[in-house]
Protein backbone atom coordinates (compact mmCIF):
# COMPACT_ATOMS: atom_id res chain seq x y z
CA UNK A 1 0.00 0.00 0.00
CA UNK A 2 1.24 3.60 -0.82
CA UNK A 3 0.41 6.02 1.56
CA UNK A 4 -1.00 9.56 0.41
CA UNK A 5 1.82 11.48 2.27
CA UNK A 6 4.21 9.87 -0.31
CA UNK A 7 2.13 10.49 -3.13
CA UNK A 8 1.85 14.05 -1.99
CA UNK A 9 5.45 13.72 -1.82
CA UNK A 10 6.31 12.72 -5.28
CA UNK A 11 3.42 15.20 -6.75
CA UNK A 12 5.37 17.94 -8.27
CA UNK A 13 4.03 21.03 -6.48
CA UNK A 14 1.60 23.20 -8.53
CA UNK A 15 2.83 26.88 -8.43
CA UNK A 16 0.92 30.40 -9.06
CA UNK A 17 3.76 32.61 -9.93
CA UNK A 18 3.84 31.87 -13.83
CA UNK A 19 1.43 33.20 -15.70
CA UNK A 20 0.13 33.47 -19.51
CA UNK A 21 1.79 35.06 -21.97
CA UNK A 22 -0.99 37.35 -22.93
CA UNK A 23 -1.69 38.19 -18.68
CA UNK A 24 1.40 38.96 -18.35
CA UNK A 25 1.30 41.48 -21.24
CA UNK A 26 -1.55 42.86 -20.05
CA UNK A 27 0.17 43.51 -16.86
CA UNK A 28 2.98 45.46 -18.99
CA UNK A 29 0.76 47.58 -20.19
CA UNK A 30 -0.97 48.49 -16.93
CA UNK A 31 2.08 48.89 -15.58
CA UNK A 32 3.56 51.64 -18.49
CA UNK A 33 0.07 53.35 -18.75
CA UNK A 34 -0.40 53.41 -15.26
CA UNK A 35 3.42 55.44 -14.92
CA UNK A 36 2.75 57.56 -17.67
CA UNK A 37 -0.12 59.15 -15.88
CA UNK A 38 1.34 59.66 -12.48
CA UNK A 39 4.01 61.24 -14.24
CA UNK A 40 1.86 63.59 -16.83
CA UNK A 41 -0.53 64.45 -13.85
CA UNK A 42 3.16 65.59 -11.71
CA UNK A 43 4.60 67.53 -14.93
CA UNK A 44 1.08 69.43 -15.27
CA UNK A 45 0.80 69.83 -11.69
CA UNK A 46 4.35 71.46 -11.44
CA UNK A 47 4.49 72.74 -14.96
CA UNK A 48 5.56 76.16 -13.43
CA UNK A 49 8.30 75.31 -11.93
CA UNK A 50 10.47 73.35 -14.49
CA UNK A 51 12.11 76.08 -15.93
CA UNK A 52 15.36 75.96 -14.29
CA UNK A 53 18.31 73.83 -14.53
CA UNK A 54 18.41 73.01 -11.12
CA UNK A 55 15.16 71.89 -10.53
CA UNK A 56 14.98 69.87 -14.07
CA UNK A 57 18.30 67.96 -12.97
CA UNK A 58 16.74 67.15 -9.46
CA UNK A 59 13.59 65.63 -11.30
CA UNK A 60 15.87 63.91 -14.08
CA UNK A 61 17.92 62.20 -10.86
CA UNK A 62 14.81 61.95 -8.77
CA UNK A 63 13.21 59.75 -10.96
CA UNK A 64 16.48 57.83 -12.14
CA UNK A 65 16.77 56.56 -8.57
CA UNK A 66 13.23 55.87 -8.30
CA UNK A 67 13.66 53.59 -10.97
CA UNK A 68 16.76 52.07 -9.96
CA UNK A 69 15.06 51.15 -6.68
CA UNK A 70 11.79 49.81 -8.51
CA UNK A 71 14.04 47.69 -11.14
CA UNK A 72 16.46 46.09 -8.10
CA UNK A 73 12.99 45.87 -6.06
CA UNK A 74 11.34 44.10 -8.75
CA UNK A 75 14.14 41.80 -8.89
CA UNK A 76 13.58 40.44 -5.20
CA UNK A 77 9.97 39.62 -5.53
CA UNK A 78 8.57 35.68 -6.19
CA UNK A 79 5.19 36.74 -7.55
CA UNK A 80 5.51 36.86 -11.62
CA UNK A 81 2.43 39.62 -12.25
CA UNK A 82 3.81 41.79 -9.57
CA UNK A 83 7.25 41.62 -10.83
CA UNK A 84 6.07 42.48 -14.63
CA UNK A 85 4.05 45.58 -12.79
CA UNK A 86 6.79 47.39 -10.75
CA UNK A 87 9.47 46.75 -13.65
CA UNK A 88 7.37 48.24 -16.43
CA UNK A 89 6.43 50.77 -13.57
CA UNK A 90 9.82 51.54 -13.16
CA UNK A 91 10.68 51.57 -16.54
CA UNK A 92 8.29 54.54 -17.18
CA UNK A 93 9.76 56.47 -14.54
CA UNK A 94 13.08 56.03 -16.35
CA UNK A 95 11.74 56.75 -19.29
CA UNK A 96 10.70 60.30 -17.94
CA UNK A 97 13.80 60.99 -16.46
CA UNK A 98 15.89 60.56 -19.71
CA UNK A 99 13.41 63.58 -20.87
CA UNK A 100 14.13 65.51 -18.22
CA UNK A 101 17.73 64.71 -18.34
CA UNK A 102 17.80 66.01 -21.74
CA UNK A 103 15.49 69.04 -20.94
CA UNK A 104 18.12 70.09 -18.12
CA UNK A 105 21.06 69.73 -20.45
CA UNK A 106 19.35 72.09 -22.62
CA UNK A 107 18.79 74.71 -20.15
CA UNK A 108 22.55 75.31 -20.30
CA UNK A 109 22.33 77.24 -23.44
CA UNK A 110 25.42 74.87 -24.52
CA UNK A 111 26.28 74.28 -28.56
CA UNK A 112 25.21 71.42 -30.19
CA UNK A 113 28.62 69.29 -29.52
CA UNK A 114 28.65 70.20 -26.15
CA UNK A 115 24.97 68.88 -25.56
CA UNK A 116 25.54 65.35 -27.20
CA UNK A 117 28.61 65.04 -25.72
CA UNK A 118 27.16 65.72 -22.07
CA UNK A 119 24.46 63.16 -23.03
CA UNK A 120 26.57 60.79 -24.33
CA UNK A 121 28.47 60.75 -21.15
CA UNK A 122 25.05 59.99 -19.36
CA UNK A 123 23.99 57.81 -20.92
CA UNK A 124 26.95 55.35 -20.86
CA UNK A 125 26.79 56.34 -16.79
CA UNK A 126 22.95 55.22 -16.99
CA UNK A 127 23.59 52.21 -19.22
CA UNK A 128 26.54 50.97 -16.58
CA UNK A 129 24.22 51.51 -13.68
CA UNK A 130 20.51 50.69 -14.27
CA UNK A 131 19.74 46.65 -13.94
CA UNK A 132 16.90 46.60 -16.86
CA UNK A 133 17.48 45.32 -20.06
CA UNK A 134 15.23 47.38 -21.92
CA UNK A 135 16.00 50.42 -20.19
CA UNK A 136 19.71 49.52 -21.11
CA UNK A 137 19.35 49.31 -24.92
CA UNK A 138 17.17 52.11 -24.94
CA UNK A 139 19.88 54.10 -22.97
CA UNK A 140 22.99 52.81 -25.22
CA UNK A 141 21.05 53.58 -28.38
CA UNK A 142 20.81 57.30 -27.36
CA UNK A 143 24.28 57.15 -26.50
CA UNK A 144 25.23 55.85 -30.23
CA UNK A 145 23.14 58.30 -31.66
CA UNK A 146 25.21 61.01 -29.77
CA UNK A 147 27.95 59.68 -31.11
CA UNK A 148 26.99 59.43 -34.65
CA UNK A 149 25.45 63.46 -34.09
CA UNK A 150 29.51 64.07 -33.11
CA UNK A 151 30.72 62.23 -35.97
CA UNK A 152 28.40 64.16 -38.35
CA UNK A 153 29.29 67.47 -36.36
CA UNK A 154 32.83 67.15 -36.94
CA UNK A 155 32.78 65.97 -40.84
CA UNK A 156 33.76 62.59 -39.74
CA UNK A 157 29.98 60.17 -40.37
CA UNK A 158 32.17 58.13 -43.52
CA UNK A 159 33.31 56.24 -40.67
CA UNK A 160 30.14 55.54 -38.84
CA UNK A 161 29.45 52.22 -40.63
CA UNK A 162 32.93 51.23 -40.16
CA UNK A 163 33.15 52.02 -36.50
CA UNK A 164 29.48 50.16 -35.55
CA UNK A 165 30.67 47.28 -37.87
CA UNK A 166 33.86 46.85 -35.24
CA UNK A 167 32.09 47.01 -32.26
CA UNK A 168 29.79 44.94 -33.80
CA UNK A 169 32.39 42.34 -34.03
CA UNK A 170 34.17 42.77 -30.95
CA UNK A 171 31.16 42.62 -28.95
CA UNK A 172 29.88 39.71 -31.03
CA UNK A 173 32.68 37.80 -31.59
CA UNK A 174 35.70 38.58 -29.23
CA UNK A 175 33.53 39.50 -25.99
CA UNK A 176 34.23 36.16 -24.23
CA UNK A 177 37.88 36.41 -24.96
CA UNK A 178 37.58 39.75 -23.23
CA UNK A 179 35.75 39.46 -20.56
CA UNK A 180 37.75 36.24 -19.33
CA UNK A 181 40.44 38.97 -18.07
CA UNK A 182 38.12 40.14 -15.89
CA UNK A 183 37.76 38.51 -12.27
CA UNK A 184 35.20 36.44 -11.71
CA UNK A 185 33.19 38.68 -9.68
CA UNK A 186 32.65 40.77 -12.34
CA UNK A 187 32.40 38.38 -15.06
CA UNK A 188 27.99 38.05 -15.48
CA UNK A 189 27.56 42.04 -15.20
CA UNK A 190 30.10 42.32 -17.96
CA UNK A 191 27.75 39.40 -20.03
CA UNK A 192 24.78 41.08 -19.46
CA UNK A 193 26.26 44.59 -20.40
CA UNK A 194 27.89 42.92 -23.71
CA UNK A 195 24.01 41.48 -24.81
CA UNK A 196 22.89 44.82 -24.71
CA UNK A 197 25.36 46.57 -26.39
CA UNK A 198 25.24 43.55 -28.77
CA UNK A 199 21.41 44.16 -29.41
CA UNK A 200 22.11 48.30 -29.37
CA UNK A 201 25.37 48.42 -31.72
CA UNK A 202 23.84 46.05 -34.31
CA UNK A 203 20.51 47.88 -34.74
CA UNK A 204 22.53 51.21 -35.20
CA UNK A 205 24.29 48.99 -38.01
CA UNK A 206 21.22 48.50 -39.54
CA UNK A 207 19.67 51.71 -39.13
CA UNK A 208 22.32 53.95 -40.33
CA UNK A 209 23.05 51.76 -43.20
CA UNK A 210 19.55 52.72 -44.45
CA UNK A 211 19.64 56.30 -43.73
CA UNK A 212 23.32 55.84 -46.12
CA UNK A 213 20.73 54.31 -48.33
CA UNK A 214 17.83 57.21 -48.16
CA UNK A 215 19.84 59.79 -48.55
CA UNK A 216 23.04 58.57 -50.57
CA UNK A 217 22.49 60.60 -53.37
CA UNK A 218 21.55 64.15 -51.27
CA UNK A 219 23.61 63.54 -47.81
CA UNK A 220 26.24 65.34 -48.78
CA UNK A 221 24.55 68.33 -50.39
CA UNK A 222 21.93 68.79 -47.40
CA UNK A 223 25.18 68.43 -45.08
CA UNK A 224 26.76 71.85 -46.90
CA UNK A 225 29.61 69.94 -47.96
CA UNK A 226 29.85 71.59 -51.34
CA UNK A 227 33.67 70.88 -52.05
CA UNK A 228 33.56 67.10 -51.11
CA UNK A 229 33.35 64.27 -53.92
CA UNK A 230 30.57 62.22 -52.97
CA UNK A 231 32.13 59.08 -54.57
CA UNK A 232 34.80 59.91 -52.94
CA UNK A 233 33.61 59.63 -48.98
CA UNK A 234 31.30 56.68 -50.37
CA UNK A 235 34.90 54.84 -50.99
CA UNK A 236 36.25 55.82 -47.65
CA UNK A 237 32.84 54.83 -45.79
CA UNK A 238 32.80 51.00 -47.93
CA UNK A 239 36.47 50.62 -47.24
CA UNK A 240 36.15 51.16 -43.72
CA UNK A 241 33.60 48.83 -43.46
CA UNK A 242 35.00 45.68 -45.29
CA UNK A 243 38.45 46.05 -42.75
CA UNK A 244 35.65 45.38 -40.12
CA UNK A 245 34.36 42.89 -42.00
CA UNK A 246 37.30 41.15 -42.95
CA UNK A 247 37.99 41.13 -38.99
CA UNK A 248 35.08 39.63 -38.21
CA UNK A 249 35.90 37.15 -40.90
CA UNK A 250 39.28 36.74 -38.75
CA UNK A 251 37.59 36.34 -35.61
CA UNK A 252 34.99 33.63 -36.61
CA UNK A 253 37.48 31.69 -38.10
CA UNK A 254 39.71 31.41 -35.82
CA UNK A 255 37.07 29.61 -33.42
CA UNK A 256 38.17 26.95 -36.36
CA UNK A 257 41.18 27.37 -36.45
CA UNK A 258 41.42 28.58 -39.81
CA UNK A 259 44.37 30.97 -40.93
CA UNK A 260 43.49 34.03 -43.12
CA UNK A 261 46.00 33.12 -45.60
CA UNK A 262 44.47 29.66 -45.99
CA UNK A 263 42.56 28.52 -49.39
CA UNK A 264 39.41 29.00 -46.73
CA UNK A 265 40.52 32.06 -45.82
CA UNK A 266 41.28 33.61 -49.00
CA UNK A 267 38.38 32.69 -50.25
CA UNK A 268 36.20 34.20 -47.61
CA UNK A 269 38.03 37.04 -47.87
CA UNK A 270 37.76 37.41 -51.13
CA UNK A 271 33.48 36.97 -51.18
CA UNK A 272 34.24 39.68 -48.63
CA UNK A 273 35.64 42.59 -50.76
CA UNK A 274 33.62 41.67 -53.85
CA UNK A 275 30.49 41.93 -51.40
CA UNK A 276 31.69 45.09 -50.21
CA UNK A 277 32.54 46.57 -53.62
CA UNK A 278 29.34 45.49 -55.07
CA UNK A 279 27.59 47.53 -52.12
CA UNK A 280 29.16 50.39 -53.55
CA UNK A 281 25.65 50.38 -55.65
CA UNK A 282 23.56 48.10 -53.90
CA UNK A 283 24.08 50.18 -50.13
CA UNK A 284 23.68 48.13 -47.25
CA UNK A 285 24.51 44.69 -48.82
CA UNK A 286 27.65 44.16 -46.68
CA UNK A 287 26.35 45.65 -43.31
CA UNK A 288 23.32 43.34 -43.72
CA UNK A 289 25.44 40.19 -44.34
CA UNK A 290 28.10 41.17 -42.12
CA UNK A 291 24.83 40.71 -39.38
CA UNK A 292 24.08 37.33 -40.78
CA UNK A 293 26.54 35.89 -40.43
CA UNK A 294 27.67 37.02 -36.88
CA UNK A 295 24.09 36.39 -36.08
CA UNK A 296 24.54 32.70 -37.35
CA UNK A 297 27.76 32.13 -35.76
CA UNK A 298 26.05 32.81 -31.99
CA UNK A 299 22.89 31.37 -32.75
CA UNK A 300 21.01 34.41 -32.20
CA UNK A 301 17.79 34.58 -33.70
CA UNK A 302 16.46 37.67 -33.13
CA UNK A 303 19.44 39.39 -35.07
CA UNK A 304 19.18 36.92 -37.51
CA UNK A 305 15.87 37.48 -38.54
CA UNK A 306 16.06 41.15 -37.99
CA UNK A 307 19.28 41.18 -40.63
CA UNK A 308 17.11 39.15 -43.06
CA UNK A 309 14.06 41.46 -42.54
CA UNK A 310 16.69 44.84 -43.56
CA UNK A 311 18.63 42.79 -46.35
CA UNK A 312 15.32 42.21 -48.54
CA UNK A 313 13.97 45.72 -47.68
CA UNK A 314 17.61 47.13 -48.64
CA UNK A 315 17.08 44.94 -52.15
CA UNK A 316 13.69 46.02 -52.35
CA UNK A 317 14.45 49.77 -51.82
CA UNK A 318 17.49 49.62 -54.03
CA UNK A 319 14.80 47.86 -56.76
CA UNK A 320 12.30 50.58 -56.83
CA UNK A 321 14.21 53.67 -56.54
CA UNK A 322 14.69 56.15 -59.56
CA UNK A 323 18.45 57.19 -59.65
CA UNK A 324 18.63 54.33 -62.67
CA UNK A 325 16.37 52.33 -65.28
CA UNK A 326 14.89 49.09 -64.04
CA UNK A 327 16.62 47.21 -66.79
CA UNK A 328 20.20 48.68 -65.26
CA UNK A 329 18.49 47.13 -61.53
CA UNK A 330 17.45 44.06 -62.88
CA UNK A 331 21.04 43.37 -65.11
CA UNK A 332 22.81 44.02 -61.82
CA UNK A 333 20.70 41.78 -59.47
CA UNK A 334 20.88 38.90 -62.20
CA UNK A 335 24.99 38.88 -61.99
CA UNK A 336 24.43 38.98 -58.43
CA UNK A 337 22.19 36.09 -58.45
CA UNK A 338 24.49 33.81 -60.39
CA UNK A 339 27.95 35.07 -58.48
CA UNK A 340 26.15 33.73 -55.89
CA UNK A 341 24.73 30.48 -57.15
CA UNK A 342 28.33 29.84 -58.86
CA UNK A 343 29.76 30.69 -55.65
CA UNK A 344 27.40 27.51 -53.88
CA UNK A 345 28.29 25.51 -56.71
CA UNK A 346 31.43 25.69 -56.04
CA UNK A 347 31.43 25.38 -52.36
CA UNK A 348 29.42 22.51 -52.22
CA UNK A 349 31.53 20.35 -55.10
CA UNK A 350 34.88 21.70 -52.83
CA UNK A 351 34.10 21.13 -49.04
CA UNK A 352 30.58 19.60 -49.07
CA UNK A 353 31.46 16.58 -51.47
CA UNK A 354 34.91 16.04 -50.52
CA UNK A 355 33.52 15.50 -46.65
CA UNK A 356 30.82 12.88 -47.59
CA UNK A 357 33.06 11.47 -50.31
CA UNK A 358 35.84 9.68 -47.87
CA UNK A 359 32.73 8.42 -45.93
CA UNK A 360 30.51 6.81 -49.00
CA UNK A 361 34.67 5.20 -49.99
CA UNK A 362 34.99 3.74 -46.85
CA UNK A 363 31.48 2.55 -46.77
CA UNK A 364 31.76 1.08 -50.07
CA UNK A 365 34.98 -0.94 -48.99
CA UNK A 366 33.71 -2.34 -46.20
CA UNK A 367 30.83 -3.77 -47.85
CA UNK A 368 33.09 -5.20 -50.56
CA UNK A 369 35.37 -6.88 -47.83
CA UNK A 370 32.30 -8.55 -46.05
CA UNK A 371 31.34 -10.05 -49.47
CA UNK A 372 35.05 -11.14 -50.06
CA UNK A 373 35.15 -12.90 -47.21
CA UNK A 374 31.47 -14.64 -46.92
CA UNK A 375 32.24 -16.01 -50.48
CA UNK A 376 35.82 -17.43 -49.22
CA UNK A 377 33.64 -19.12 -46.27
Amino acid sequence: MINRSQISQNTPQITHTEMPWYVSSLMLLSGLISGFFLISIFSILLAGMLHSFGILISFAIAMTAISFWLFRYSDRITLHHIQIFISSLGFSIGMAGLVYWFLSINELLLTASQTAGILLLIQILLTLIMPNFIYRLISSLLGIGCLLFLLYQYHALEVSLGLLALFASICSLQSDELISYLPNKYQPYAKRLNHVLTYAITFALLTISAYFIVSEQTLYALYGFDDVNPFAQTLVKQGLLIVASLYASWLILRRYGISLLSHTGLLISTAVIIIGLLSLYVSGLLATCLVIVMAFANKQRVLLGLAIFALVSYIFWYYYQLDSSLLVKSGSMLIIGLALLLLRWYLLRRYVLHQYLPLHHTANTHLTTKKNKGKQQ
